[in-house]
């Protein structure tokens, strides 16, 4: 049952973007975060229905402790997407309540404005990769010198 994107999960820093689940197949293999409304707990799994309307499944045993249960109706789910079968799932890495009240349409819009905006990439990193540190070079680089090229007049 093991599978190429069914890997252990590794220590995730870095910026995920905000999808759908129609998105999800664009992210195999990458973290995502997934805001959603709970309409099952399983213990290991739950059940969500994303902004788009779709169900997704969630497998919750590998959550940080940060994950507080019992969940609320709404969540937001930190995940890497992973392919079993035919099936899209995600392995959750953390999952944050969000109360009881959330526009999951208008986040919805916001999702495919952010998937559909000419820049969005750049922005959003919508691309789903994992930005260490050493690839920034330059950015990182003319931040930390950025204070001492103030100059007084």
């Amino acid at each position: 049952m093991s599978s190429p994107s069914h890997r252990l999960l590794e220590e995730y820093n870095g910026i995920s973007p905000l999808v759908n689940e129609e998105l999800l197949h664009r992210f195999v293999d990458n973290y995502v975060r997934l805001p959603c409304r709970l309409l099952s707990d399983h213990g290991e799994t739950i059940v969500v229905l994303a902004s788009d309307g779709s169900e997704v499944l969630v497998q919750t045993n590998n959550t940080k402790c940060q994950t507080i249960s019992p969940f609320t109706l709404y969540l937001e789910v930190l995940a890497k997407v992973c392919v079993i079968g035919q099936e899209k799932c995600l392995l959750a890495v953390r999952i944050t309540n969000s109360g009881l009240n959330m526009d999951l349409q208008r986040i919805n819009r916001i999702v495919k404005l952010i998937h559909t905006h000419p820049c969005g990439d750049e922005v959003f990193n919508i691309s789903g990769q994992q930005t260490k540190q050493e690839e920034l070079g330059a950015y990182t680089e003319a931040l930390l010198s950025w204070p001492s090229e103030i100059s007084t007049v």
